[in-house]
């Protein structure tokens, strides 16, 4: 029995049959595993197979809970991911998960990162409308980085933030979770002054996702077309001129940081190609937070 990708520091753990072989006969108890992991014995009669890997070898862990691996297995291989993982980036796309954390890789060769129990955050803006009343919008923040205070600047049509616990973790996924009224699409990215590309995804209920990844600590910039006639003012309770935000802590259902289960039933596993992409940016700027109360907890 192979190892996965041939060696990439996975070690077989388990190897069972599973129904019978030849015969009605059960073979587990002729199965042998080495000892350091490496190769299993198994009689030729023995059917189909369990195989259980240990992947402590294999998958890069960075504090406290985002794991990547660097995957090749030619074979068809399905993943199940753990219940706290709402997206997960798989070549660098980001696949948003509102049903089953599970999908189907084929001829499979990837790079594949996610955090489980992602923290989240909300920061809210000021916006001047045309008949002087201001509008409260707020952007959601999904990320295990630290990200400093939104500033939206409606006149290159952008939001900026500082990323921080980037360059010690070797890079980390920072999402905005903006309603399309407020920043829309098509969006690119500016890292530390130079072009970087973007990932994208519907979020539900009119927001889309939007999602950069530092490599290291420094300011990030997230360039979109701004709402015709938007003037940012400052955020609640912020002195400066311009779009600062303020920012909210995330808790509950408010947050909107988990997705709802579909009906609590694991749906069929999905091809990972189909996944990700642009949702069609259609309703105003409903605010995060009034969104985020119309969503469901999964937990």
């Amino acid at each position: 029995v192979p190892l996965l990708g041939g060696g990439d520091g996975a070690r077989l753990v388990d190897v069972r049959a599973v129904g019978a072989g030849d015969g009605g006969k059960d073979y587990t108890g002729g199965i042998e595993v080495s000892d350091d992991g490496s190769y299993a014995v198994v009689p030729a009669a023995s059917g189909g197979l369990l195989v259980g890997y240990g992947l402590e070898g294999a998958m890069r862990l960075s504090e406290p809970s985002t794991y990547s691996w660097s995957f090749l297995y030619r074979a068809t291989t399905s993943f199940t991911l753990p219940d706290g993982v709402d997206v997960a980036f798989v070549n660098g796309q980001a696949v948003h998960f509102t049903g089953a954390r599970a999908f189907t890789c084929h001829g499979c060769q990837m790079e594949l990162e996610f955090t489980v129990d992602e923290p989240r955050g909300v920061q809210t803006f000021e916006m001047g409308g045309g008949d002087g009343e201001k509008e409260r919008i707020g952007v959601g923040v999904w990320t295990a980085a630290e990200v400093g205070p939104l500033a939206f600047d409606p006149a290159s049509g952008s939001i900026a933030y500082e990323a921080g616990g980037v360059s010690d973790a070797g890079g980390r996924w920072v999402t905005l979770v903006v309603p399309p009224g407020l920043l829309g699409p098509p969006y690119r990215a500016e890292i530390g002054g130079e072009n970087a590309p973007v990932t994208t995804f519907d979020a539900g209920g009119g927001m889309i996702g939007v999602s950069a990844r530092p490599a290291e600590d420094g300011t990030v910039r997230i360039f979109g077309s701004a709402a015709a006639g938007a003037g940012a003012g400052p955020g609640a309770g912020d002195e400066k001129d311009g779009g600062e935000s303020r920012q909210e802590e995330a808790g509950g259902d408010e947050s909107g940081g988990a997705s709802p289960k579909q009906g609590g039933a694991a749906a069929d596993p999905w091809i990972l190609a189909a996944a990700a992409g642009i949702a069609a940016a259609g309703a105003g700027a409903a605010a995060y937070l009034a969104w985020a109360r119309r969503r469901q907890s999964p937990r």
